[in-house]
């Protein structure tokens, strides 16, 4: 009798430990994680940036939105008398992170202060210029309202998860400076006073729920001296992962930087950031 007990207690064990794999497996199949190491950056340009390439359609008014896999990138190509800028999105894999002064900070206006994405020095990254004006040109006044209704044309910063047919819950991300904000941040230029005490840049990450409204945001830090404790003022120089669980079903994610590093027009600092290594799950 205890030699049978001992036996069906083991078949009980093997049968929970596959149950638990394949629910492990299920979950692992229905998650999909943004990796831009197969993004083509072959046939790149060097614009703007050093020891590197960014996207092709970077300035070129041509190109608009971009993907990779499940993911599609707001890119918005304005063009003037001075020369062509972009804002939203672009994939890069600058290596080089240096302080390049406040003459120069063009030359790398698309390097990571990591040298690289997640992976490693030379890994391609994405990385967003929130504007302070939408696709068509109209400035807003640098906030976002939980409950508004989304429109792509009127966010210069966007990532549209899957198509419309589709639901994704939105699990985590990886996040980062760019380098010429972390000079900024940390130093100052004529634009912009650097950090001091009881100062903070944080990247705001809403969500777009069905009814395409913007959802409460998750609060990610780039910078923040707001402790009294000196340790643990930082101005973020690696990649570092947010919980974006909080955010729940979601069809677009949406990003702005907040800071009370300001003047009478708005944000002094670079309003930069890079993304890494997105990862959302499939409800749907």
């Amino acid at each position: 009798m205890k030699k049978l007990f001992t036996i069906l207690a083991l078949c009980l064990f093997v049968f929970a430990s596959c149950s638990d794999d394949d629910d492990n497996d299920s979950l692992l199949n229905k998650q999909t994680t943004l990796n831009l190491n197969s993004f083509n950056l072959s046939d790149g340009v060097t614009t703007n940036v050093k020891d590197g390439k960014i996207w092709k359609g970077s300035y070129d008014p041509n190109y608009t939105n971009f993907t990779s896999d499940i993911f599609t990138f707001s890119h918005v190509v304005s063009v003037s008398q001075w020369g062509n800028y972009s804002y939203g999105f672009v994939v890069s894999n600058s290596k080089d992170n240096a302080d390049h002064g406040e003459s120069f900070y063009t030359i790398n206006q698309y390097g990571s202060i990591t040298k690289g994405g997640v992976e490693g020095e030379g890994k391609p990254f994405a990385i967003s210029y929130i504007s302070n004006y939408d696709a068509n040109g109209n400035p807003y006044n640098g906030t976002y309202e939980v409950g508004e209704t989304f429109k792509e044309q009127n966010y210069s910063s966007w990532v549209k998860i899957g198509d419309n047919n589709t639901t994704y819950k939105a699990i985590s991300g990886y996040f980062t400076n760019t380098s010429y904000a972390y000079y900024v941040t940390l130093n100052g230029n004529s634009f912009s006073s650097a950090i001091k005490d009881g100062d903070y840049v944080t990247l705001k990450i809403y969500g777009v729920d069905a009814d395409n409204k913007l959802t409460k945001p998750v609060d990610f830090n780039l910078a923040d001296y707001r402790s009294k404790d000196k340790s643990e003022k930082t101005v973020l120089n690696k990649w570092e992962k947010a919980d974006l669980s909080s955010l729940g079903n979601v069809k677009y994610l949406v990003f702005n930087i907040d800071s009370n590093i300001k003047n009478n027009v708005g944000i002094t600092v670079p309003t930069y950031f890079c993304l890494d290594k997105l990862t959302v799950e499939k409800v749907q």
